[in-house]
């Protein structure tokens, strides 16, 4: 079959078509005509950011005043992110709306079958979202009774009140409202969703599987259950020691609320938050840098600031998104952050099993196995079958335990499973007069 190639009037004509009314050749050439204008602005972009850069480079050898020209250049950066970041959102939703018609739709599935597609993955990423700890009593960022609908001084909408620009200018506001959100956090408990996910994890664990937990959530929920586990058995640090204020097993990309850091940097080094006098004013009520005496930020990641790798692990999820993970869970999640939008996005474009737990669905099209529900509920349905090795064994050793050589166990012990060599070591026990109970 000879490619069609239109002429400018027939193309035209057609990319004024609804994609209902396309033919699959009009649909394709629709296709290849909007990845084309796609990439012409992406070279376009690009060629713009490397004339500034060249710009930048020329200015800073003339500027005689360095500190000026960092302030104007960060005010032109500001001014030109926000311009590109505008148009790049019209265009993403502008593209979403137009095939939608065209590529494939969400698949909805019960969490008891979407279980049966994990069985055999085994390196999985679950990424959890706000939603997940409503049901805990922290709200979401937006969400009608949020914690975040308080009105606090200086401060319009919800968004200003995230940013480094508004710590910089009223600090005693962001620490009043760090201690409310901390002060919330602290009197929740981790819900049924929360207990899911670690359990998954220690199944995982004790499977020789992969489970890399990614959270933009800044309450320690996670953490705190991951701290508890006898299986997970996180690395416990003390304050000022390489890794305090970090829990193995999750990765917290928008920081975590129970800490804070100094906020010119003379140590990256996290501190417990400590929550003030009450009679104090809110002025004396920020805490100060032991090191240096400059005033404390909350450890979060702020609208207008980038993911690192020593606070948020950017690099260290980078590669493990490009390692060879099988299988993504989104839980509770808008997936409206840059991190979280490049992770689901790099998963679907390599058609990896995507399901999304949600009470309303964050992603429109691709090959996602759709489960509409609270995360507290669905979570033990999709997580359910999945327990830790310890607890089948029990059930298992008293079936099978004559079956099994324990003499033979040592000479071939990569041969046998963990629940034969449990097994073989309970009778082996018995054999010597002991008397054990079956379990890891």
């Amino acid at each position: 079959m000879e490619k069609y190639n239109p002429s400018k009037e027939e193309l035209a004509s057609i990319m004024k078509k609804s994609p209902d009314d396309m033919t699959d050749i009009e649909k394709e050439i629709w296709k290849v005509e909007v990845l084309r204008s796609v990439a012409e602005t992406t070279v376009k972009c690009r060629e713009i950011l490397s004339n500034v850069e060249k710009t930048k480079v020329k200015l800073r050898d003339t500027e005689k005043v360095g500190a000026e020209f960092e302030k104007k250049w960060q005010h032109f950066q500001d001014k030109f992110d926000k311009t590109l970041g505008t148009s790049a959102t019209k265009l993403d939703c502008s593209v979403k709306k137009s095939i939608e018609g065209v590529l494939k739709k969400p698949k909805k599935m019960s969490p008891e079958d979407a279980s049966g597609l994990l069985k055999e993955k085994n390196n999985i990423v679950i990424l959890t979202g706000a939603s997940l700890s409503a049901a805990s009593g922290i709200p979401t960022f937006r969400g009608n009774d949020g914690l975040w609908t308080k009105k606090y001084k200086y401060c319009e909408t919800p968004e200003e009140l995230a940013t480094l620009k508004f710590f910089k200018a009223h600090p005693e506001v962001e620490w009043q409202c760090t201690h409310d959100f901390y002060e919330l956090c602290k009197n929740a408990e981790p819900n049924a969703g929360h207990k899911a996910i670690v359990q998954f994890q220690e199944h995982c664990k004790l499977n020789g599987k992969q489970c890399h937990l990614v959270t933009q959530n800044i309450d320690d929920l996670h953490a705190r259950l991951i701290r508890e586990s006898e299986i997970l058995k996180p690395t416990v640090t003390s304050e000022g020691e390489p890794g305090f204020g970090f829990t193995d097993s999750v990765y917290e990309i928008h920081g975590n609320l129970s800490y804070s850091r100094c906020s010119q940097e003379c140590s990256k080094a996290l501190k417990p938050v400590q929550v003030p006098d009450k009679e104090l004013s809110l002025e004396d009520q920020i805490p100060k840098c032991e090191e240096c005496k400059s005033i404390m930020r909350p450890h979060m990641l702020c609208f207008d600031e980038c993911y690192t790798q020593e606070l948020h692990q950017v690099q260290t999820i980078k590669n493990i998104i490009n390692s060879k993970v099988d299988a993504l869970v989104i839980v509770g999640t808008a997936n409206a952050t840059t991190m979280a939008n490049k992770l689901v996005n790099e998963c679907l474009s390599r058609k990896i099993l995507t399901i999304n737990v949600n009470l309303e669905p964050c992603c429109d099209f691709g090959p996602v196995i759709e489960i509409k529900g609270k995360p507290e509920e669905i979570l033990p349905k999709l997580f359910g079958s999945f327990k830790p090795e310890s607890l089948k064994s029990k059930v298992k050793c008293k079936k099978f335990v004559k079956n099994v050589n324990p003499n033979g166990l040592k000479e071939k012990q990569k041969t046998y499973s963990t629940a034969l060599r449990v097994i073989a070591s309970v009778i082996k026990a018995e054999q010597i007069g002991k008397r054990e109970k079956c379990s890891i």
